[in-house]
C-alpha cells in the first residue's frame, strides 16, 4: 500500500512542473544481491566499491581537478580525448566544447540530468560553469538523445553533483560537518572567490544532507596580444558572475527506501563582449540572471525489487543585451525563458534485465524581442534496459539499450543507444562497443531570427540526424574503474559518425545569411592513450605520466555549390602528455601539454588555423594536510600566440595562485 500510495504521491508532484530531466539508467547490480542501484546517471557501482566508466562515457573526478588548479567546467574538458573546448580569448571569455568534431549546438549540457542547454540558442559558455559543488563530470561521447532528450546529437556533459549514501545506514545517531573554500587570483585581473558548507545527520531512520555552496568572479581582462606582428589591445572582455545553490537530500532506511531531493540555485552575470579583432565592440555588455528549483522523489520495495521516481522542477532566466556604440547603429535586446519539467520513472527486474519506462515532459516559454513569443512542448516515453551476465570462466558481459520516442513540435523522433561491453576474468582486459541514433532539434534562433540587413531565420528548418558506432579496449586498471592508483593502463578507440540534415547558416542570392539543411557529412577518428602511476620505492613520493593523442578526419557528403564549405570545426590531429610527481600529504608538481596540427575551418571559408603547442605547469603544497592547500599554476609556458577559433586571439601567458581550506 506504500508504494501504491508514493506513486499517485509522485504523480501529483508531477504534475505541478514536467521536464525532460533524465530518468534514472538503471542496471543490473554488479554485486550479489541482486538490488537497483538508485539514481545512477551513467557510472555503473562495480563489486569493490569503485565505478567503471559505461561504454562511450568518460569519467572526470573533480576533486582531482580542483588540486590541479582548474576553477571551472572548461578548464576541466581541456586536454580530454575526443574533446575540444574553443575559447574565444583568454580564460574569463566565452568557451564552447565539441566533442569528435562536432558542432558546440550538437552538445548537451546538463546538471545532475537536467540540461542547462536551452531552445533560444542552444549554446552553453563552459568558462562561466563553476566547479563548485560538483563530484564528477560525465561525457557521453556520441549521440545522448537517448539518454537525455532532445539534443546532444554529438555527446552530451553531465555534471554530477555529491550525493548521500543509499545504503548502509547505522542505528546509531551523529552528525558531520564539512566544507571548503577557495581564493583564486589570475594575472589578467581574475579574481574567484567559492565556498561551500555541507552538513549531514545520520540517525536510525535515515541521512538528511544539507549542502550550499557560493562561487563569485570579478575580472578586468583588458590584455594585449600579438597579431601580424604588431601588438594591441584587447578591451571589453572582463565582468562579473556569481552563483548560489542550496540543495537537500533525505533519505530513509527501511523496508521500502524512500529518498527526497530539493535542489535551487541561482545565478547572475554581466560580461563585456569585446567582439572579434575584425569587429570589435568596446561597449557591448550581456546581462543574465537565472533561478532554477527542482525536486525528486525515489521509492523501492526491496523485497520486489522494483522502484519508481518521479522528478519535477522549474527555471528561469532573463537575458539582456545592449551595444549602444554598434558602428550600424544602437543594438538592444531582451529575453525571458521559463521551462517547467517533470517525469515518472517506474524500474524493476524481469528475469536478469532491469527494466525501467520513464514518461516525461517538458515545457519552454520564451518571450524575446527579436525572436518573438515562443513555445516548445516535448513529451516523452524512454523505454530503457540493461543487464549483467556471468560468462562462463567468470569473465563478465554487460549490455543496455536505450531509447526514446518524443514527439517536438508535432514532430515524432526516435532515438536509439545500445551498448556491450566483455570484461575478461583472467586479465584486466575489457572490450565495448556502443552506437546510436541522435538528433538535435533546430533552436528558436535558427528557426525566427528577424530579418536584418545581414541574417534571416528559417522556419522551415528540419532537425541534424545522427548516428555513431564506437570500438573501445581497455587495459589494466582502467578497464574496471574509472581511477588509477598503480601500473599502466592504455585504451584505444575507434568512431564513426554520420550527420544528415545538418544545419548551415549560408548566403542567399541576395547575400542575406540564412541557415538551412544543407546535406551530410561522415566523422572518422581514432583515440589513444597510455597512462601510468608508480611508486618511488618506500618514499612517498609516487610518479605518473600520460601519452595520448587523437586523429580526426571529416568528409562532406554534399553535392552542389557548397561542397566541402560546411563542415564543422575539428581538429585533424591532437596530442596530450603530462606528468606528475605526488606526495602522500598532497603535495604536487604537474606537467601537461596539449598540441593541435593545422585544421581547416571550412563552415563557412576555407580558413585555416595553425599548429600549435600548449604546455601548462601547476606545483600544490600541503600546508595542512588535507585541510590547507596552496597552488600556483602557469597556463600557455610557451608563450605561444594561438588562436582556436578564428578572428579571437589568445592573450598569450597566464598565471595562477589559489589558497584552499577545507574542514
Amino acid at each position: 500500500m506504500r508504494s501504491v500510495g508514493l506513486f499517485w504521491f509522485a504523480t501529483g508532484v508531477t504534475v505541478m512542473g514536467f521536464s525532460l530531466l533524465s530518468p534514472a539508467i538503471l542496471h543490473a547490480d554488479d554485486g550479489t544481491n541482486g538490488t537497483i542501484p538508485d539514481e545512477i546517471i551513467v557510472t555503473a557501482p562495480a563489486p569493490d566499491g569503485t565505478s567503471a566508466a559505461a561504454p562511450g562515457v568518460l569519467v572526470i573526478d573533480v576533486a582531482q581537478s580542483r588540486r590541479d588548479g582548474d576553477v571551472s567546467v572548461a578548464d576541466v574538458l581541456r586536454g580530454l580525448p575526443g574533446v575540444d573546448v574553443q575559447q574565444r580569448g583568454s580564460a574569463f571569455e566565452p568557451s564552447a566544447v565539441r566533442i569528435r568534431g562536432s558542432e558546440s549546438e550538437q552538445v548537451l549540457v546538463l546538471r545532475d540530468g537536467r540540461p542547462v542547454s536551452d531552445s533560444r540558442s542552444s549554446l552553453v559558455d563552459m568558462s562561466r560553469i563553476s566547479l563548485a559543488g560538483v563530484e564528477r563530470i560525465e561525457i557521453i561521447r556520441g549521440p545522448a538523445t537517448a539518454l537525455y532528450g532532445v539534443g546532444g546529437a554529438a555527446g552530451a556533459i553531465n555534471l554530477i553533483s555529491r550525493d548521500v549514501p543509499t545504503s548502509g545506514f547505522v542505528p546509531s545517531s551523529s552528525t558531520d560537518i564539512s566544507g571548503n573554500s577557495r581564493v583564486t587570483w589570475g594575472s589578467l585581473g581574475e579574481y574567484h572567490l567559492e565556498g561551500g558548507a555541507q552538513v549531514s545527520r545520520l540517525g536510525s531512520s535515515g541521512e538528511t544532507s544539507l549542502e550550499a555552496a557560493v562561487a563569485g568572479v570579478f575580472a578586468t581582462n583588458t590584455y594585449a596580444y600579438v597579431r601580424a606582428g604588431e601588438t594591441q589591445n584587447r578591451e571589453n572582455a572582463g565582468g562579473g558572475d556569481g552563483s548560489v545553490r542550496l540543495s537537500m537530500v533525505r533519505g530513509i532506511s527501511n523496508e521500502r527506501f524512500s529518498r527526497l531531493v530539493i535542489d535551487s540555485s541561482a545565478h547572475v552575470y554581466r560580461r563585456g563582449l569585446p567582439g572579434s579583432v575584425e569587429f570589435p565592440a568596446a561597449s557591448a555588455q550581456l546581462q543574465e540572471q537565472r533561478g532554477a528549483l527542482a525536486l525528486a522523489l525515489h521509492g523501492a520495495d526491496d523485497a520486489a525489487l522494483w522502484s519508481i521516481s518521479a522528478h519535477t522542477g522549474v527555471s528561469v532566466s532573463q537575458r539582456e543585451f545592449r551595444d549602444p556604440d554598434y558602428p550600424l547603429g544602437s543594438l538592444a535586446s531582451e529575453s525571458a525563458l521559463t521551462a517547467v519539467h517533470g517525469a515518472v520513472t517506474p524500474a524493476g527486474p524481469m528475469g536478469p534485465v532491469v527494466f525501467s519506462m520513464p514518461i516525461s515532459l517538458n515545457v519552454e516559454i520564451l518571450a524575446d524581442s527579436e525572436l518573438g513569443d515562443r513555445r516548445r512542448v516535448v513529451p516523452a516515453i524512454a523505454p530503457t534496459m540493461q543487464a549483467v551476465f556471468e560468462v562462463p570462466g567468470g569473465s563478465k558481459a554487460t549490455m543496455g539499450v536505450h531509447s526514446r520516442v518524443e514527439l517536438v513540435d508535432e514532430l515524432p523522433l526516435v532515438s536509439v543507444r545500445g551498448t556491450a561491453a566483455w570484461a575478461a576474468a583472467a586479465a584486466p582486459v575489457r572490450v565495448a562497443l556502443a552506437g546510436g541514433w541522435g538528433y538535435r532539434m533546430p533552436d528558436f534562433a535558427d528557426l525566427f531570427s528577424e530579418r536584418s540587413a545581414f541574417t534571416v531565420g528559417n522556419p522551415g528548418l528540419q532537425p541534424e540526424r545522427s548516428r555513431s558506432g564506437e570500438i573501445e579496449v581497455l587495459l589494466g586498471a582502467l578497464a574496471r574503474s574509472t581511477t588509477v592508483a598503480e601500473g599502466f593502463t592504455g585504451r584505444v578507440a575507434v568512431h564513426g559518425t554520420h550527420y544528415e540534415d545538418l544545419i548551415q547558416w549560408l548566403p542567399d542570392p541576395n547575400g542575406v545569411w540564412r541557415p538551412r539543411n544543407t546535406g551530410e557529412a561522415t566523422i572518422l577518428g581514432f583515440e589513444g592513450t597510455i597512462e601510468g602511476h608508480r611508486s618511488l620505492g618506500v618514499s612517498p613520493w609516487r610518479v605518473g605520466g600520460m601519452v595520448g593523442g587523437d586523429l580526426l578526419h571529416a568528409r562532406d557528403r554534399t553535392a552542389g555549390v557548397t561542397f566541402d564549405m560546411q563542415l564543422p570545426w575539428r581538429a585533424a590531429v591532437a596530442f596530450r602528455a603530462g606528468g606528475s610527481l605526488d606526495h602522500r600529504l598532497g603535495h604536487q608538481l604537474r606537467m601537461d601539454v596539449n598540441g593541435r596540427g593545422a585544421r581547416p575551418v571550412t563552415r563557412q571559408n576555407t580558413v585555416w588555423l595553425d599548429p600549435y603547442i600548449r604546455m601548462d605547469l601547476s606545483a600544490r603544497v600541503a600546508v595542512v594536510p588535507e585541510r590547507v592547500q596552496v597552488g600556483a599554476a602557469v597556463r600557455n609556458v610557451l608563450n605561444q600566440q594561438f588562436v582556436e577559433t578564428p578572428l579571437f586571439p589568445n592573450p598569450g601567458r597566464e598565471f595562477r595562485l589559489s589558497v584552499e581550506v577545507q574542514w
